[in-house]
């Protein structure tokens, strides 16, 4: 099969060959959805019914419609088909109903269904179904009221017909060619006259007709050239105009069919090549042309039996769907440039379309703070015009659609925006179809627009205040023209250069976030900056429950119950003498327990409290008083003689008490019970003292309050009465009763006391000789501890010390006897 030459050159070349005429296409309402593939069909009231279609190739295919009312230049949205469907057939009944049939449908498969729409209920059903699927389905409206289904893309050789009076399709007999992209056309008498297409040899120019009375095809005289995508018109005469198309290349050719010789003959050669995708009958008699791959328009003067083009369309617009409205215009709808569809819709005017516009002094240049310049258009007195593909910073005054005056001249005014790119900037529009320039400088006062930070921000549930910064060239005046609903500017809402905006937001309470923008506003620029808060997680204060809030002195538990906002994330705490030990957070409703231990002391109360987001309450709670709250242990403070000795510890206490007395020093033995409950006592006994005095303490607990409890013993040092002795110098003296007081000996026992100046790691060495009595030597370290003691060391009876001296410091020697009260003489030497 010959594959034809790309349609994109040929838009090219019927572009470059052929000047724009006069806008005669004016922008109308936007449909709700861009659509591609879709239909355009019309209802009995003059209203166009949009059906189906897809924003792309291989998209999503629409079960949508929706209505376009010519009075007032908009689309409503209308019934949904049944199935989805793009690429299908749509066809007006002699009734006022629409039958749609065929196409692509759910998952891209080619469809056999059929479904009826009726403007009456506004409602679609489904009715009989074709006898094979068809994907590019062509419906063509027989004069006996029946509707004609074919297919341009597959399918076989037999066409379906429909009978709107029983909802079913049948076929017909085979056609002698099956084609693709043939031309199909109703002609005056009832028959259908098929002609052209690509078949397996390449282009055809065969034609056949249908025969309504037969139900079978049979052949006619063939075109004079091969040919397919047409859109054969039947004239007033009851001929048949077949214009342009293409083979290997597009066609300026034409040619008309006469049904009554069944023959094709030459006619008028269009000024440019072109390849029809719809041709829509005017009131006249004229006909006007699209064609997917280009914007211009291609019309037949049937007066004159001529061709001329016609104003273009604003963009190239491929698998649009056209309509003619009551008034004779013709609507315009959707397509696709390249392959995203659009949503655009525009309405060609014929009064209009074969005049000349043009623009006077086609560039301009706009002040760069912004200002207003304008073009002059010149034209046809009556018709209208517009500008498109403005840039965003550039706006028509008074309305986009303008109309020349009787004078055929009007002058339109454009207002720039300040130009803050910090650049110069120009851009090419069109304007009735001329191709004009704007250009514009920077803005000397704002050659940028100011920058609001932080953007956005976030000022949370609570509310707060705060300052914006503004950031702007030296010379640029700013001011702030608004602010979001809950948000307030505090301090100056103006400022050139640099700033700042002072404001405070209100808290919000409620629980969803709520946003805001504010706008600030620079030579008529408008910079937006963006306010957020977060919704109160908490709109009302969290209740509380409890099942008691008064524990007994044994302690105990108990339960409380939040109900609280589900987006509310609260916390429990207790009393300092309690603890939360189950559900001590949550989210929304709750539960929570609350433990006391057992109270050994005096009545206790306290306060709780749920802390959640900008809210707080409190609870109270309670605990009775111990009954050993009062006990007691007397004496609580124990003095012991430096000789030890034994005594006891008394309580008293209600008989349910239970006490216990903590760990003692190693220098008291309980020689009694440790507890017990009720009256008791704890008996004690304590050694004897050689050092300095000394105290401990412990604790009596248990049921009731701890208690403590000290021991205190004297010193068992002897008091200062000393002679300093001096290393390698032999002492002589004396034991007398009325010597130094008793030592480490004891009482009964006579003392004497030497002092010297030890030095640490030094060995000393102490001997006591006597022929009077049997010696006894101690030796106390510069604490008043003994640390070494001696018998008959020294041989016999006499005694020795040879000691290495831990530490520096005044060491003490108590010279004394073994035996109690003895007294004489002896000798006592020391060496270091």
């Amino acid at each position: 099969m010959k594959q034809p030459i790309p349609r994109r050159l040929m838009a090219a070349a019927l572009l470059a060959c052929c000047a724009l005429s006069a806008q005669a296409q004016i922008s109308t309402g936007a449909m709700s959805a861009p659509r591609m593939f879709h239909q355009a069909s019309t209802l009995p009231d003059g209203r166009i019914l949009l059906t189906g279609g897809a924003p792309q190739p291989g998209s999503v295919i629409y079960t949508s419609t929706e209505v376009y009312d010519p009075l007032t230049g908009q689309f409503t949205p209308g019934a949904p088909m049944l199935l989805p469907r793009r690429s299908h057939a749509a066809v007006t009944l002699l009734d006022g109903r629409i039958l749609v049939a065929g196409g692509m449908s759910t998952n891209g498969y080619y469809t056999d269904t059929a479904e009826l729409y009726d403007p009456a209920s506004g409602q679609w059903s489904m009715t009989g179904r074709m006898n094979a699927t068809r994907a590019d389905a062509v419906g063509l409206l027989l004069n006996d009221g029946r509707v004609m289904l074919l297919d341009k893309r597959a399918g076989g050789l037999e066409a379906d017909v429909f009978d709107p009076s029983t909802g079913l399709f049948t076929r017909t007999g085979p056609m002698m060619e099956r084609a693709y992209d043939s031309g199909l056309v109703v002609l005056p008498d009832g028959r259908v006259l098929k002609m052209g297409g690509l078949n397996s040899d390449g282009y055809s120019k065969n034609a056949e007709l249908w025969d309504p009375a037969t139900n079978q095809w049979s052949a006619t005289g063939q075109m004079n050239e091969p040919r397919i995508t047409l859109q054969p018109v039947v004239l007033s005469n009851g001929t048949v105009l077949v214009a342009g198309g293409r083979r290997e290349w597009s066609q300026s050719s034409t040619e008309i069919y006469d049904p009554a010789t069944g023959q094709f003959s030459t006619a008028a050669t269009m000024p440019a090549s072109f390849e029809p995708r719809s041709a829509k009958l005017l009131p006249n008699g004229d006909i006007v042309y699209t064609a997917d791959w280009t914007r211009q328009l291609m019309r037949y003067q049937a007066a004159t039996g001529t061709w001329n083009l016609t104003g273009p369309q604003r963009k190239v617009a491929r698998d649009n769907a056209v309509a003619r409205l009551p008034d004779g215009s013709v609507l315009m709808t959707g397509g696709s440039e390249l392959n995203q569809a659009t949503s655009y819709a525009a309405v060609w005017e014929p009064a209009c379309a074969g005049q000349v516009t043009d623009v006077m002094s086609p560039d301009q240049a706009f002040p760069g703070d912004g200002g207003v310049a304008s073009y002059v258009v010149t034209g046809a007195p009556g018709c209208r015009f517009e500008a498109a593909e403005l840039p965003s910073w550039l706006t028509v005054n008074g309305g986009n659609v303008q109309r020349l005056p009787e004078s055929g001249l009007l002058e339109v005014f454009f207002t720039a925006a300040p130009n803050q790119s910090g650049a110069a900037r120009n851009v090419s529009f069109m304007l009735a179809n001329a191709s004009v320039n704007a250009t514009q400088a920077a803005s000397p006062s704002c050659p940028s627009a100011p920058v609001v930070s932080p953007n956005p921000i976030n000022v949370g549930n609570l509310g707060a205040s705060g300052t914006l910064s503004v950031t702007a060239a030296a010379t640029c005046p700013w001011s702030v023209a608004s602010m979001p609903s809950f948000v307030t500017a505090t301090g100056a809402a103006s400022g050139t250069g640099n700033g700042s905006i002072a404001f405070t937001a209100a808290a919000n309470n409620d629980p969803a976030a709520r946003s805001g923008s504010g706008q600030l506003l620079a030579m008529g620029q408008s910079v937006t900056f963006i306010f957020t808060q977060d919704g109160r997680p908490c709109p009302t204060v969290p209740t509380i429950s409890l099942s008691t809030n008064a524990f007994p002195a044994a302690g105990g538990t108990a339960t409380g119950t939040v109900a609280a906002a589900t987006t509310c994330t609260w916390s429990i705490s207790a009393p300092s003498w309690a603890t939360v030990s189950a559900g001590a957070t949550g989210t929304g409703n709750g539960s929570f327990t609350i433990t006391a231990p057992a109270n050994t002391g005096a009545a206790r109360s306290g306060s709780g409290m749920l802390t959640a987001p900008g809210v707080a309450s409190t609870f109270n709670m309670s605990q009775a008083a111990s009954p050993c709250a009062t006990w007691s242990i007397s004496p609580s403070s124990a003095s012991i003689a430096a000789a030890g000795g034994s005594g006891s510890l008394t309580v008293t206490a209600n008989a349910a008490c239970t006490w216990s007395l903590g760990t003692v020093p190693s220098w008291i033995t309980l020689t009694g019970a440790r507890s017990g409950s009720g009256n008791g006592s704890i008996s004690y006994s304590a050694s004897a003292n050689t050092g300095a005095a000394r105290s401990a303490a412990t604790t009596l607990s248990g049921s009731g309050p701890a208690l403590p409890v000290s021991f205190n013993q004297a010193s068992g040092q002897a008091t200062a009465c000393s002679t300093p002795i001096t290393s390698g110098t032999p002492v002589s003296g004396s034991l007398k009763s009325n010597g130094c007081p008793a030592g480490a000996r004891g009482g009964s026992y006579y003392t004497d006391r030497y002092t010297f100046s030890g030095t640490g790691g030094k060995v000393a060495t102490i001997a006591m000789s006597s022929s009077s009595f049997d010696t006894y030597l101690y030796l106390r370290d510069p604490a008043g501890n003994v640390i070494r003691s001696d018998d008959d060391g020294g041989g016999g009876t006499n005694s020795r010390i040879s000691f290495t001296l831990p530490s520096s410091g005044t060491y003490t020697i108590e010279a004394t006897s073994y035996g109690s009260y003895s007294t004489g003489a002896y000798t006592l030497s020391f060496t270091q």
